[in-house]
């Protein structure tokens, strides 16, 4: 059986991630339009493994893209889920968790 890091399992361990890989960090400058990209060469919807706390799941979303995103911690799919704020109705109907 797989197991979540306890890191990823807490709040604070899931506040520092996003804090760390946040849309202003240039840890993941780039990726959202690569995979955008490759989402409308090939289809959708996207499959994003390990979404974590949803950088990269929501803007997809907000570009049209169907997206199913899956993380083993379920603290930080919570967190993805919280990121739906201000969003249009059509833009979360894109997205399952």
């Amino acid at each position: 059986m797989t197991t979540v890091d306890p890191y990823y399992a807490d709040e604070l361990g899931v506040a520092t991630y996003d804090l760390l890989t946040g849309t202003s960090t240039i840890a993941g400058a780039g990726d959202v339009a690569f995979y955008e990209a490759c989402g409308r060469r090939f289809g959708d919807p996207v499959l994003e493994l390990a979404v974590g706390t949803g950088r990269v799941v929501w803007q997809l979303a907000d570009a049209g893209l169907r997206v199913v995103g899956v993380d083993l911690s379920a603290a930080m799919l919570e967190r993805a889920a919280r990121q739906v704020a201000g969003r249009p109705a059509a833009v979360r109907e894109r997205v399952t968790l």
